[in-house]
């Protein structure tokens, strides 16, 4: 009976594990529709109330959605609190290794905190500077795009693919042009240049026309979130067991465990073929293609300086073998360990049955603790597009047309008395989702 009761407790506790593996698909598509819908301070609550299913490892993602939500809902200072915090925790996650966590082979990715991706990460320095421009704060938002320009050039360096996030620099350096620091702007435009170009934007993007009389006018910089992000999903197949343990010996994780497991798996112990589960991201459509603003009857359409879906998709495919080898170890780890734990009970307590029932048990918990990891910043927009448009100084309406791709108005909205100054810039955002 105590190996029984011994039993129960390692299905328990990996369950619990097993549960705690982030937000469903159900809660994530309910904060979309709200974010749709754009009623944000709902949507707040929603993530204030569902901070448990994101588990202790993917806090990140809990302070990454909650803060982005609170800047659509227009509190800022808010907003600011949490995207300190997540940016805290990333910091913290960057000087920790944990991509050869043992926990994370045996059981699942979910077992190790969630890092975020490059891109992520380099997002929060641009809401974060925007959370200060809305409350007029440069110089704040000036911290930002420097720490914006500082993570890139890091993370440029140490990726495989030097990979660099275009919009972030083209961002920053409107910042630094603002400041007057026209080095650091020339150099932050030319990274977003050379980035946009790897992701095949078009040559111009970067380009911002400028007025002769531009020094009697002042600049607004419309940025509109449009959309929602490309969701990261899980869909499972299955593989002829042969093939996996190929696949696992190929990776260095099997030696000479694999040797008394082929025993097992020829004396018909275990299944020809395995599921496994991987993930893989769906695009989420949306009905707004475009957007335009309009001052004094003057229109300027946006175009799209970030297509944040199809970056999340390009970085995964990026680690797509590499998650697929890590997938099929783990899954031949299990059934090797469920082998070995019913030899081990076997030997100790001279039962077969006790055996059969260790290697059963262990192979449930395999099965129940083995899951794809889907998780990503969910409440990030599809795309970012943006324009400006230079005004002479005092108080102007704004008003935003969205568009289907077919130029109809699906929405529109209407940024009221907005105080343009001579020689500055202001900024305005506005999120769509769909």
């Amino acid at each position: 009976m105590k190996i029984s009761a011994k039993l129960l407790a390692i299905i328990f506790c990996s369950l619990c594990l097993y549960a705690c593996g982030g937000p469903s698909i159900a809660y994530k598509k309910n904060v979309n529709s709200l974010i749709v819908a754009e009623n944000f301070n709902t949507a707040e609550k929603k993530i204030q109330k569902n901070r448990g299913k994101y588990g202790k490892n993917g806090i990140l993602l809990y302070y990454l959605d909650l803060a982005l939500i609170q800047q659509h809902a227009k509190k800022y200072h808010d907003s600011d609190r949490n995207f300190t915090k997540a940016q805290g925790i990333a910091e913290e996650l960057i000087n920790t290794n944990l991509t050869e966590g043992i926990s994370s082979l045996v059981l699942n990715d979910y077992s190790i905190p969630y890092q975020g991706e490059d891109y992520e990460i380099a997002l929060t320095f641009y809401f974060r500077a925007m959370n200060f421009l809305m409350r007029n704060n440069l110089e704040e938002a000036l911290v930002e795009a420097r720490k914006a320009v500082f993570y890139l050039d890091y993370v440029r360096e140490h990726s495989k693919d030097g990979y660099d996030e275009p919009f972030v620099q083209f961002f920053s350096s409107l910042l630094f042009e603002e400041e007057g620091n026209l080095s650091s702007a020339r150099i932050a435009r030319q990274n977003a240049k050379n980035a946009y170009a790897k992701q095949r934007y078009p040559k111009n993007i970067t380009s911002m026309p400028v007025p002769e009389n531009a020094g009697e006018l002042g600049e607004i910089i419309f940025f509109h979130l449009n959309g929602l992000s490309a969701m990261k999903v899980s869909k499972s197949s299955q593989i002829g067991w042969g093939e996996a343990s190929g696949i696992a010996v190929s990776e260095g994780q099997l030696d000479t465990s694999l040797t008394s497991y082929n025993r097992a798996l020829n004396a018909g112990l275990y299944p020809s073929s395995v599921v496994i589960s991987l993930p893989f991201y769906r695009a989420v459509k949306y009905e707004i293609k475009q957007s335009e603003i309009i001052v004094d009857e003057d229109v300027y359409s946006t175009k799209l300086v970030s297509n944040i879906s199809k970056t999340s998709i390009s970085e995964f495919k990026k680690k797509e073998t590499e998650i697929f080898a890590k997938t099929i170890t783990r899954i031949v780890l299990k059934y090797v360990i469920a082998s070995e734990t019913g030899k081990a009970i076997e030997a100790s307590t001279g039962s077969e049955t006790w055996g059969d029932i260790a290697k059963i048990s262990a192979l449930m918990l395999g099965a129940a603790t083995e899951r794809a990891d889907t998780r990503h910043w969910g409440t990030l927009p599809s795309e970012i597009r943006m324009s400006n448009v230079f005004l002479p100084p005092g108080k102007h309406d704004v008003k935003v047309l969205f568009k289907d791709r077919n130029n109809n108005i699906i929405k529109e909205h209407t940024f009221k008395n907005i105080k343009v100054k001579q020689g500055k810039r202001t900024y305005l955002i506005h999120r769509t989702g769909g």
